[in-house]
């Protein structure tokens, strides 16, 4: 019997406002906000794995991708990087 892959959907926190957390979903943009105290470690820019199930997202089992936002945020300051090299040649 072959084994199916279990399905994720990634999220990355936009931002925590108060005791909520708003996440943008990666594939569609989707905006979803869930109780803070459900997404552990979260903090901004932090990307989540979030299992599908048959009866859709399972939130219970939302997990911090670190590698992932590691990777992210490390892109991010390499892109900027560049930005502020072709803004501003002489500063090189």
């Amino acid at each position: 019997m072959a084994t199916q892959k279990k399905k994720y959907v990634t999220f990355a926190v936009d931002r925590i406002e108060g005791d909520r957390v708003i996440l943008q979903r990666d594939d569609d943009g989707s905006v979803v906000e869930r109780p803070l105290a459900s997404m552990r470690g979260a903090r901004e820019s932090m990307i989540y794995r979030v299992p599908m199930s048959a009866s859709g997202l399972n939130w219970s089992g939302a997990m911090a991708d670190r590698m992932a936002t590691a990777s992210r945020m490390q892109s991010a300051r390499q892109q900027r990087k560049g930005l502020a090299e072709r803004m501003y040649p002489d500063m090189r």
